[in-house]
């Protein structure tokens, strides 16, 4: 049986079924894309959220130059190990060995009672598997005469040498926040970087002529680099909104993944060359960093030529009107200094900096004159607590973030909080490795744990003189780290004061309770009286950054207006789509009779949509 064809003109051909479908998909493609662009944009418009925005990259860039900063700072503390002739006696090493090497002289007693001849199992015995450094495997038969290469310092000029780069660190800080807000941070961080990694290349040559001059290049050095962390504060108050502010002040601690990376690679190249190459390679890598600092870093985000508006709307909106641009602003001095929250500041981060430097400068010596580890041993465990408090700072700071945005925690408590974790947590740990005793694999957990916990100071006191005052946040970060880096000078010292000729568990011992209970006792003071608030001494009207808040402002208005158009039209091509799939399958229905009943219908439909969109 023949079925009945529709008359010609309810009749579409396969070409114009094909063409009117192209068509259709054609317009859904575009609206759908245009509005997928466009949501896109306004998640952007939120929340400044990039693939690779340019906060992220200022991250990196600040990461690096810290990282660098304290490759340059303590590329000395093992180093010296290699630089330095090794003493005659090490009553340490005696003390922690005395048990093992008793066990070995006795078995080895009984094998050698038939010898012809007498033999001194002391001299002659090595321990291999526990990584003895030459001087303490050979004990009293190496003097200074077997390396004319190396210096006959002692206890107390290895503290001078290690200790003359805070001489004047400390008075660099204030100066440092100053001159960021005067000439940018840009300008002030990268040569603080980049002149103590010239100088770099020079202090071999110095140490040869003299340990004085010696000294004085490493202050220079210190000097100089005393402005990089309190000039970085002043571009994380223009570029960083406070609910992003601890993820990015972990950025600083890229100074931990300089530390941790720099034992190794300095034990490397004192194995395979000489001490010399550790300062070359290190400089080389401070001018590489400065060049790509130059061309990727801005001080502000209207001066970035490859910022996305929406990026630099979301930054602007954020920090409203508590920072300013006007460079010439003046100081508020007098109420500064006079801001009992900043001084409870500076006295929490001076316990945080003495627990530390203690560990930074003093670990690799301490782990080879007491555990006897050799320079590489003591090069790679010195660098794992470092890598961990990087770690723990990043996971930490997003943590702390996250309690600000939900707002689980008001912003004094989550700082409190981290002051808790910073100071107490590590004063434990350090007072475990104090009793730890000549168990190295208990010293070794307890300084990780230590130094791990130390990150959380990210969103601690380095953030906190940011929360108190963004306009002057460099200036905050340079009082507090006047008083804090002094004890990068004072730590040193004490310790070659307590271990000269007398390297024993006991004077050690003492190093790490004296630091405990400064820790301790500085960080308490933070969480009962301290508070993270914005100052009323920072608000100044900006005028600067009103105007080009109005500007974006009005430019995202218009964005909104050609959104809502967009999805509009989109829904009614959509609608329209669905009406004439409708339509098209209502006809073949009702093939068999030649007529379309639905059609009509339809189209009311269609035009009524129409009108309301």
């Amino acid at each position: 049986m023949k079925m009945k064809r529709l008359p010609p003109s309810k009749v579409r051909t396969k070409k114009q079924q094909r063409r009117v479908t192209y068509s259709e998909k054609r317009s859904l493609d575009s609206f759908t894309i245009c509005d997928i662009i466009m949501s896109v944009e306004t998640v952007k418009l939120a929340s400044g959220n990039e693939w690779l925005s340019c906060r992220d990259v200022l991250w990196y860039l600040s990461f690096c130059g810290f990282a660098i900063d304290y490759i340059l700072r303590i590329n000395l503390s093992l180093t010296i190990v290699a630089m330095v002739a090794p003493r005659s006696e090490f009553v340490a090493i005696a003390q922690c060995t005395q048990d093992i090497s008793a066990t070995i002289n006795s078995s080895l007693s009984k094998l050698l009672v038939n010898s012809s001849s007498p033999t001194n199992v002391e001299e002659n015995t090595i321990i291999p598997s526990l990584g003895l450094a030459e001087s303490q495997k050979y004990g009293s038969s190496i003097n200074d005469t077997e390396y004319p290469d190396r210096f006959s310092w002692n206890e107390y000029e290895q503290g001078l040498a290690l200790g003359g780069y805070y001489w004047l660190h400390w008075a660099m800080q204030l100066p440092g926040g100053i001159l960021a807000r005067r000439y940018g941070t840009k300008l002030v961080f990268g040569l603080a970087n980049f002149i103590p990694a010239l100088l770099g290349f020079f202090i071999p040559l110095f140490a040869r002529y003299h340990l004085y001059a010696f000294v004085l290049i490493r202050v220079l050095q210190g000097a100089l680099a005393g402005a990089a962390w309190p000039a970085m504060h002043n571009m994380t108050a223009k570029w960083i909104p406070s609910s992003e502010r601890s993820k990015f002040v972990s950025s600083y601690l890229g100074s931990s993944v300089g530390a941790a990376i720099t034992y190794p690679i300095s034990a490397m190249l004192i194995s395979w060359l000489r001490w010399e190459s550790v300062f070359y390679v290190t400089s080389v890598l401070g001018v590489v960093w400065y060049v790509v600092w130059y061309y990727l870093a801005y001080d502000r985000p209207q001066e970035h030529p490859r910022i996305s508006e929406a990026e630099k709307a979301y930054i602007l909106e954020s920090l409203g009107e508590s920072v300013s641009h006007d460079d010439s602003q003046t100081v508020p001095w007098r109420a500064i200094l006079t801001s009992w929250p900043l001084w409870l500041i500076a006295i929490a981060e001076c316990g945080n900096a003495w627990g530390v430097f203690t560990l930074n400068s003093e670990a690799p010596s301490y782990l080879n004159y007491i555990h006897g580890w050799n320079i590489n041993a003591a090069g790679m465990l010195s660098a794992a607590p470092h890598m961990m408090r990087m770690v723990f700072a990043y996971m930490f700071s997003s943590f702390a973030d996250w309690l600000l945005r939900t707002r689980k925690m008001s912003i004094t408590r989550v700082r409190k909080f981290a002051i808790l974790v910073c100071n107490g947590v590590q004063s434990i740990m350090l007072l475990g490795l104090a009793f730890s005793g000549c168990h190295p694999i208990l010293a070794a957990a307890f300084m990780i744990a230590g130094m791990t916990a130390a990150g959380a100071n990210s969103a601690g006191t380095l953030a906190c003189t940011v929360d108190l005052s963004p306009n002057h946040a460099s200036v905050l970060l340079g009082i507090v780290n006047t008083v804090a880096t002094s004890s990068g000078f004072i730590s040193p010292m004490i310790v070659g004061i307590l271990t000269n000729d007398n390297q024993t568990i006991n004077q050690w011992r003492m190093v790490f309770l004296i630091t405990v209970a400064i820790m301790f006792s500085t960080g308490a003071l933070y969480i009962l009286f301290g508070v993270a608030e914005l100052q009323p001494w920072n608000n100044i009207p900006n005028e600067e950054v009103g105007e080009e808040l109005h500007r974006l402002r009005r430019s995202n208005e218009s964005f909104q207006s050609d959104r809502t158009a967009c999805i509009g039209l989109l829904r009614t091509v959509l609608f329209t789509f669905a009406t004439r799939a409708k339509r098209q399958a209502a006809c073949s229905a009702h093939s068999s009779e030649g007529r379309c009943p639905a059609h009509n219908q339809m189209s009311q439909e269609v035009h009524r949509h129409r009108k309301v969109a």
